[in-house]
């Protein structure tokens, strides 16, 4: 990790998945940023009831 890194989690929004199977996932950095966009990193699903 550099200087410029930092480790952020965030609630992002809800995927739902009614069947079991490969899928893909999109994730787009939709906020307007000054400097240069963020780099992500992983994504983690957690389920929820």
């Amino acid at each position: 990790m550099n200087d410029q890194t930092v480790n952020l989690h965030a609630v992002s929004g809800t995927v739902r998945i009614d069947a079991p199977g490969t899928y893909s996932l999109t994730v787009e950095v939709a906020s307007d940023f000054t400097g240069a966009k963020p780099l992500l990193q992983s994504v983690m699903l957690v389920p929820v009831r």
